[in-house]
Order: structure tokens, then C-alpha cells, then sequence
């Protein structure tokens, strides 16, 4: 039933990706999307999203002003997918305290700690930069220089009646409470996309931008230039590397304009990237389309998460119910004794699959540039060898003997011998060191009877 509804879903959408959250059911809700894929084969992929904080928000006043008609179970869904979509500016939706910081933030004070983590997540924000078009008031209050009623003006005037939309940074200082100093302090950090002045859709400040223009006509460009990212990234981006390589002409540039040479090397660098986003630095979120290990074979690439790490390896989750082993040999083309000194817990590493045991599913995974392949094959039944037992009246009595468990009876054998020899020697208790066949016989049997109960 959970599938038809499901399919039913794909059918009336036609989404691409599902996103999972981490918490309650997540496995089987994986195993439920994998499915749904494999019976009706369906272009879909999904991933796991880290939904900390989402039932904080879908109980919000935030959340009921934006979805008043929606329930709280479907607002938690709301946020997971948004997190997927843009996760800065749905997190900064939920007070930090609420995501988890840390074992013992309850232990500290509650307003330094909101103090440092508000100071973290502006300082986030203003890295990346705000799409003052699309933003919503949660996003904008974070913007350095403005505050929560300045947030919501320029909110307001977006989506007020009839909407609107700016065109040029400067059109800031028409929203009521935004002054210049405010306009000056926030303007760089707002990024406006298809306005009239294609510098403001970059890190350039509007106090900068006779600065960036006389730069841009050093190596026959125009802001104009910026419209066009292809030919603007193999035209003139290394035009404007050669530029900034050349410590003579920016040492004129400077004198000519009075500018510090910081300031023109800062620029350059952000006319180079004029998309620039420091968070590309991090790992995409993995997407996949296959949840059983039948799907795996030698040689296969994969991608996975570091769980866990042990004295022997790392334990990778793939996204299935059992998790890679990546034994220590396997860590790198160097030999190494220690897998800290090679990987981390939540590390994304991308992995070749050198093994896949059904039977015993088991995965063996290498992150070598060349691992070498175990081709896939049936693995036996560990064979049993027969042992036999000598008694008194000299009759042999054959039992199995798995080869594990031999060296446990071994040991209490030579025990039994080496007292019964340190008896003899002695001299001590000569008389119960003798035994009659018969009594051999029946240690003999409990022996036996003692192994098969190991």
C-alpha cells in the first residue's frame, strides 16, 4: 500500500529526488523509496538529510505564518526537503540551540552561548551572501548591518502588493529605516541577480565599483562582461589572472586611484569568481538509487560515510542495512598502522568495492588507487574433519571436531596430562593415577560428550 501511495506521488509530480530524514524510520523509509525504484523503475534517486531542529520549526509561529494550512508532521517534511534545496537559509529558520551543539551546552550560560552561536551564523551568512530577491526575514535579519524591522521591511516590499522586486543595490535606501549607514554597512554582502548593474551580483562593494570598472577596462572589459559566464570565464577570467600578476601595473593602478592594493587585489579575486561560494568547498550530498547488496559488484565505485573506525579499519556506510568494512591494509597505497591518520568519523570517502559476501553480508571496500578485485563467487561450508579417540580395549570411536573448537579440547588434554605427570613424579597418590579400562572408557566419552556441548 505504502508503494502505490508512493508511486501514486512520482505519477501526479514527477519528483526527482526524495529526501529522508535521519530520525525515527529512517532505514525503512530508505528501503521503501529503493524499492519503489527497483518495481516500478523509476528515475529517482534519494539521500539522507540531517532533519535536526525540523520538529522545532514545524511547531513554530514561523512555520504556520508561511504554511497556515498545513499540519506539523508536513511542515517537518517541508524543512527536510528545503534543507536539501538550501540548507542555510532553512536552518537559519530554527533557533541554533535547537539543531545541538554540543554534550554540554546546557551546562553553560544559555545567553553567552546564543550570543557566540548568533555571531557563528552571521558570519555564515554574510560568507555566502544573500539573494535579497528571494530571501525570506529569517535570512535578512542575519545580514550584517540590518535588523529584524529592517529585515522585515524589505520583506514586505518584495511580497507586498503588488509584488516587486530591486533592481540595483541602491534601491535599498528607498525602504523606510534603511539609512546610509545601514545601506553601507549591508550592501555587500546582498547580491542582486539579473538588476541593471550586473557588480551587484557579485562580493563587490558599491564603494568599489569605479575601482572594479577601471580594472575591467585594463583587459578590454565592461561590467557588462559579467552577463555572459562562459565566455567571461574563458575570455577574460585569464586576461584578469595575468593582470593580477603583474605587480607593476597594480602598483600603478593603485597610485592612480588612490586605492590600497589589497583592496585591488580583493576585488580581482572576486571579479575571477564572480559566483563565488565558499561552501563549494564541502561534500554534495550523496545521491543514490540502489539499497541491497545484490546491487554491488567487484569493482564497483562507491561513495559512503565513516561511521565508525576501529583498530583494524573503518566501518563505511553505503546506505545499506550493512555497513563496509575498509580493512587497514585496504586505507591506502602506504602501508599505515593507524586509520585516524587516514580517515574521520563523517568523512565522505569514495570507495572501490573489492568484495561482496551475501552469505555472510559482508562488504569489503579500498580506498587504493589500485585494489585488487576478489571476483564474486560461492563460499563453501567450512569443512568438518574427522578426529578419532583411542580407548583402552584399543577400539577407535570417530566424532567431528570443528577446527576452532580444536584447540579448546586440545588444552584441556594436555591439562589433564600434565597434573596426572606431576602426580607420577611425585610419587603422590600413586594409587588414583591408576586407572582401570573401563574408567579410561567412560573419560574418553565425557570428553566427547564436553566437546559437542562446546
Amino acid at each position: 500500500e505504502s508503494i502505490t501511495v508512493l508511486f501514486d506521488l512520482y505519477n501526479k509530480f514527477k519528483f526527482q529526488i526524495a529526501a529522508v530524514g535521519n530520525g525515527t524510520a529512517s532505514r525503512e523509509t530508505t528501503e521503501l523509496v529503493a524499492e519503489l525504484i527497483k518495481k516500478h523503475a523509476v528515475d529517482v534517486q534519494f539521500t539522507v538529510v540531517d532533519e535536526s531542529g525540523a520538529s522545532v520549526y514545524s511547531a513554530s509561529v514561523e512555520a504556520k505564518q508561511e504554511f497556515p494550512n498545513l499540519h506539523a508532521d508536513v511542515l517537518g517534511a517541508v524543512s527536510i526537503a528545503r534543507r536539501l534545496q538550501d540548507p542555510l537559509s532553512e536552518v537559519v529558520k530554527i533557533d541554533p540551540q535547537s539543531i545541538g551543539v554540543g554534550q554540554y551546552q546546557h551546562d553553560v550560560d544559555q545567553k553567552l552561548l546564543s550570543r557566540h552561536l548568533g555571531s557563528v551564523v552571521e558570519s555564515c551568512v554574510n560568507q555566502v551572501g544573500v539573494d535579497v530577491n528571494r530571501a525570506s526575514v529569517h535570512l535578512l535579519k542575519y545580514v550584517s548591518g540590518l535588523k529584524a524591522s529592517q529585515a522585515k521591511s524589505i520583506f514586505e516590499y518584495i511580497h507586498g502588493e503588488p509584488p516587486r522586486r530591486f533592481q540595483s543595490r541602491s534601491d535599498l535606501l528607498a525602504i523606510k529605516g534603511i539609512g546610509k549607514k545601514a545601506y553601507e554597512q549591508a550592501a555587500g554582502f546582498l547580491r542582486i541577480y539579473d538588476g541593471s548593474n550586473p557588480l551587484d551580483s557579485t562580493s563587490v562593494h558599491p564603494e568599489s565599483y569605479h575601482t572594479a570598472e577601471k580594472i575591467l577596462h585594463n583587459i578590454q572589459a565592461a561590467p557588462s562582461s559579467l552577463l555572459n559566464r562562459s565566455s567571461w570565464t574563458s575570455e577574460f577570467c585569464p586576461k584578469l589572472k595575468a593582470f593580477s600578476e603583474n605587480e607593476s601595473e597594480l602598483n600603478r593602478l593603485s597610485k592612480s586611484l588612490g586605492v590600497g592594493l589589497p583592496t585591488i587585489k580583493d576585488i580581482i579575486e572576486f571579479l575571477l569568481r564572480p559566483d563565488r561560494d565558499p561552501r563549494e568547498a564541502f561534500s554534495a550530498p550523496r545521491l543514490a538509487t540502489a539499497l541491497s547488496m545484490d546491487d554491488l559488484t567487484p569493482g564497483t565505485q562507491v561513495e559512503g560515510t565513516v561511521r565508525n573506525i576501529v583498530q583494524f579499519g573503518a566501518f563505511v556506510d553505503l546506505g545499506l542495512k550493512r555497513q563496509g568494512l575498509v580493512h587497514i591494509t585496504e586505507m591506502s597505497d602506504e602501508p599505515t598502522s593507524d586509520p585516524l591518520s587516514r580517515v574521520a568519523v563523517g568523512q565522505v570517502v569514495r570507495a572501490t568495492v573489492i568484495a561482496v559476501d551475501l552469505a555472510r553480508g559482508r562488504i569489503s571496500l579500498s580506498l587504493k588507487s589500485n585494489p585488487v578485485i576478489t571476483p564474486p563467487a560461492a563460499h563453501p561450508s567450512v569443512p568438518i574433519p574427522v578426529g578419532t579417540v583411542s580407548g583402552s580395549a584399543g577400539s577407535k570411536r570417530s566424532f567431528s571436531t570443528q577446527v576452532a573448537r580444536k584447540p579448546i579440547v586440545q588444552k584441556r588434554i594436555k591439562a589433564e596430562s600434565s597434573q596426572k605427570a606431576g602426580n607420577s613424579a611425585t610419587g603422590k597418590r600413586k594409587a588414583s593415577s591408576r586407572v582401570s579400562g573401563s574408567q579410561a572408557k567412560s573419560r574418553v566419552k565425557r570428553m566427547r560428550l564436553q566437546h559437542e556441548e562446546i
